[in-house]
C-alpha cells in the first residue's frame, strides 16, 4: 500500500510539472527576462515588473505581459535567446490564465495595444462610475497621456473616482503624465 501511495504522489508531480511552470519558475522568467528592463529605477514605459508575483498576479499586468510577449516578441528583449518551446508555452499559458481572471476592481478594464517590433505600446484603462465614465490612454512612444471623461451623468460632480486601478497600472499613468527629464 505504501509503494502505491508513493507512486501516486510521484505521478501527480509529473502531471503537475507537465501542466505548467511553478510559481517560482514563472517569477524567475519574469525576473530574468522582463524585470531586467522594467525596473523600479528605470521603469520602461512606466512599468516596473520587479515586484510581479505569479502567486498573486494582477490580471491587467498579466494581460499586458501576454500581449508584449506574444505580439511583440518581448520575451527576447533582454538579449536572451528564445526559451525552449515547452517553457515558453507554459509561461504564455500561465499569463493567459491570470489575464482571464476578473480585475480586482470590476469597474476597470485595462488593455494594451502593441506595435510589433517597435516596443511602443499604448495602454488604455476604462472605467464606469456613478459620476460618469473615464478613459485613460498612455502612449509609451511619445510619453503622452490623455484622460477623457465620457458619458458624464447629468448633475454629477466633475470629479471622477480613479481609485481601483492597481498600483502598477497607476504607476504607468503617473510615468506618462510626468515630463521626461532632459539631459
Amino acid at each position: 500500500m505504501k509503494q502505491e501511495f508513493v507512486g501516486i504522489v510521484a505521478l501527480a508531480g509529473v502531471v503537475s510539472a507537465q501542466a505548467g511552470l511553478s510559481v517560482a519558475d514563472q517569477n524567475e522568467i519574469t525576473r530574468t527576462r522582463c524585470a531586467v528592463c522594467h525596473t523600479d529605477a528605470k521603469p520602461l514605459g512606466g512599468l516596473s515588473l520587479e515586484h510581479f508575483d505569479a502567486a498573486n498576479p494582477d490580471p491587467a499586468i498579466a494581460r499586458m505581459m501576454l500581449v508584449k510577449i506574444k505580439d511583440d516578441g518581448a520575451i527576447n528583449a533582454a538579449g536572451k535567446p528564445m526559451p525552449p518551446a515547452d517553457v515558453y508555452d507554459a509561461f504564455v499559458n500561465a499569463l493567459a490564465s491570470y489575464a482571464a481572471r476578473p480585475p480586482a476592481d470590476p469597474r476597470w478594464t485595462v488593455e494594451l495595444a502593441a506595435y510589433p517590433g517597435r516596443g511602443h505600446p499604448v495602454v488604455t484603462a476604462r472605467a464606469a462610475f456613478a459620476s460618469g465614465s473615464v478613459v485613460f490612454t498612455c502612449n509609451g512612444a511619445t510619453r503622452h497621456a490623455a484622460i477623457t471623461p465620457v458619458d458624464k451623468a447629468e448633475g454629477a460632480s466633475a470629479a471622477i473616482d480613479f481609485d481601483g486601478l492597481s498600483p502598477t497600472v497607476r504607476a504607468i499613468f503617473s510615468w506618462c503624465l510626468t515630463p521626461a527629464a532632459t539631459k
